[in-house]
């Protein structure tokens, strides 16, 4: 009866409640306050399961991809020489190809383009190329208009595009959208209509947060091809840049280039394994019970700490090492449990809600005990 009363005592609730408020009119003047819009800014772009990314790839031995293969065509400038590339890669038999190009425009090398639209529509039939949508209308969430290959009129292909946010306002890249609105209809992404291609469909999806989890993909330079089409056989072959600066994103892993991105996106299509991300409700409510049990912790404490002898009781308040210790064990360990959660069954916790909120448990602590003691 002790222990029930102890544990539902009104002043646990009363100081988690307090943390919620403290928590709660912190981020209403972080994130209304025009001049901290910068602090705001960077917030919103901070997820632990960056951290959790670096640590698995660290740590554990990454296989390599089996289903996806990318081919660096970084060096090829000419549109012959990319049409014969195409070409080679579908003579190799591939099960699906995915061209991370957009070619904008005939050019005055006439050859070139009729060989490029002659391996485009031989290709055609398993190959989806990118598209990018531009002109973001913040206010309708939509995009305007669309850059595609000048072809796409003349020759029937699969397109999809290769912009992997929103408005591409966060610096760093953790999910694709599946779909996006423009003023010329739904359009899919580019891993979607590769992942279809293969009879994986990504319909109902609207967000695809994407595995980083450790693995290789086989990187083939373009004049390799022939040698290792062995290789390429029943794959899926993207083609693109792997060191041409400008299409270079930041990841949870660092710099990677935009066909990378694809592949990580597409390999997560494929095994089903996108991280489940508890929505914020649920985060803030788990960051309240995780409070409770914090608040108890330290009122466990403080009555250790009353019922030893003077000198010790002198000492461990005013040194406050059982409160560090507490610290020092309680928020690792819950950081330690959201990486089980996370590695074990790819379900992510907002630890930065959990804890912000947790880390001002003994502050709110200490302002309801003074607001008590004025009172009475």
């Amino acid at each position: 009866m002790r222990i029930i009363k102890f544990i539902f005592h009104r002043k646990h609730l009363f100081v988690t409640l307090l943390t919620g408020l403290i928590v709660m009119l912190l981020t209403v003047i972080t994130f209304k306050t025009p001049a901290l819009s910068p602090v705001a800014k960077s917030l919103k772009n901070i997820s632990i399961t960056d951290l959790f990314f670096s640590l698995e790839n660290k740590y554990i031995k990454a296989d390599t991809c089996q289903s996806i293969v990318i081919v660096d065509m970084t060096e090829l400038h000419s549109r012959a020489d990319i049409g014969n590339l195409l070409t080679e890669i579908n003579d190799a038999q591939p099960k699906a190809i995915g061209v991370d190009l957009i070619f904008e425009g005939e050019k005055d090398d006439l050859e070139g383009n009729v060989i490029l639209e002659q391996a485009v529509e031989e290709v055609s039939p398993k190959a989806v190329f990118t598209n990018k949508l531009t002109n973001y209308d913040e206010k309708h969430k939509r995009f305007g208009a669309l850059v595609a290959s000048y072809f796409r009129d003349v020759i029937p292909i699969s397109e999809g595009y290769a912009n992997v946010t929103d408005n591409m306002e966060n610096s760093t890249i953790r999910d694709l959208t599946i779909t996006q609105m423009s003023t010329l209809g739904k359009q899919s992404s580019f891993a979607a209509q590769v992942a279809k291609k293969v009879g994986i469909k990504a319909d109902g999806k609207k967000n695809l947060v994407i595995n980083y989890s450790p693995v290789v993909f086989r990187v083939i330079p373009f004049d390799k091809v022939y040698a290792n089409r062995s290789l390429l056989k029943s794959k899926i072959v993207l083609v693109g840049t792997m060191t041409e600066e400008q299409d270079m994103h930041l990841t949870p892993l660092g710099k990677m280039p935009g066909v990378e991105i694809q592949a990580y996106s597409l390999l997560t299509l494929l095994e089903h394994k996108d991280i489940v991300y508890v929505s914020t409700v649920a985060s803030i409510a788990i960051g309240f019970i995780l409070c409770y049990i914090y608040e108890l912790l330290f009122s466990l404490v403080a009555i250790f700490v009353k019922t030893r002898g003077e000198k010790t009781r002198i000492f461990l308040t005013e040194s406050r090492i059982m409160l560090n210790l507490l610290s020092f064990i309680y928020i690792p360990g819950i950081s330690l449990l959201s990486y089980f959660l996370f590695a074990k069954w790819n379900i992510y916790v907002d630890m930065v809600i959990v804890l912000v909120m947790v880390a001002f448990v003994g502050f709110s602590r200490r302002l309801y005990y003074a607001t008590v003691k004025i009172i009475y």
